[in-house]
C-alpha cells in the first residue's frame, strides 16, 4: 500500500500476498482478498506513525467474483454465479415496465 496523496511511503499489509484492498470508510480497517480466496481484515492505525495489524480471516467465498463493503465494515456484498447459490433453481426476476404511468392511474 502507498500513502496517498503524497506518496511518500509503502507499507506491507499481508506477506502472503493479496488483491482487490478496500478501506473501511474511517479508515481504521483494511480488507482484501488472499491469494486462497478468504476475505481478510486487518485493522490500520495513522497516528502518530501509519501501522498495520495482524491480518485475519473473516470468511472464505465460494468462489465470489467481486466484492464491497458496507461503510461500517461490518456487511459484504459478493458477486457469486447463480449455480453457487444453496436452492435449486435461482428466484425469477420480475422487470415491471413502464411504472410510471401506472403511478398516473
Amino acid at each position: 500500500m502507498e500513502s496517498f496523496p503524497v506518496g511518500s511511503g509503502k507499507f506491507q499489509v499481508s506477506s502472503g500476498g493479496g488483491s482487490a484492498p478496500m478501506w473501511r470508510r474511517d479508515g481504521e480497517e483494511i480488507f482484501y482478498t488472499s491469494t486462497n480466496g478468504e476475505v481478510m481484515a486487518a485493522e490500520v492505525n495513522t497516528a502518530p506513525k501509519f501501522e498495520v495489524g495482524f491480518p485475519k480471516v473473516l470468511f472464505a467465498p465460494r468462489t465470489a467474483r467481486g466484492a464491497d463493503v458496507a461503510p461500517d465494515g461490518k456487511r459484504f456484498l459478493l458477486i457469486a454465479p447463480a449455480a453457487q447459490l444453496e436452492q435449486g433453481a435461482p428466484t425469477p426476476i420480475t422487470v415491471v415496465m413502464n411504472w410510471q404511468a401506472a403511478l398516473k392511474r
